[in-house]
């Protein structure tokens, strides 16, 4: 699926309706985020289901560090913690 195409032209609206239909205190507005989520994979692996697999890396690799990073933060330790959170998520661009 690509932006210009006309599947494009209804998978939006349809996908930003439901997200403005999910009620925002649903999970503490997690479902609107899981609605995203799933709505993303679904349009890239429209066009190449391999790619889920990079996002499901990247998705993980971004999660994980948010948690670190949150956890250390309340530690009060500041530097390098997290390092590796942006060459691991970046490198499935070399895909």
């Amino acid at each position: 699926m690509l932006f210009n195409s006309m599947s494009f032209l209804i998978f939006f609206p349809a996908v930003l309706a439901v997200y403005f239909l999910l009620p925002a205190s649903l999970w503490q507005g997690g479902a609107r985020r899981y609605w995203l989520l799933v709505a993303s994979y679904y349009f890239y692996m429209s066009w190449n289901p391999r790619y889920a697999l990079l996002m499901a890396f990247s998705t993980l690799v971004t999660y994980v560090s948010g948690l670190a990073l949150a956890a250390w933060g309340r530690m009060h330790l500041r530097g390098g913690e997290s390092w590796w959170s942006p060459p691991a998520s970046s490198s499935t661009s070399a895909f």
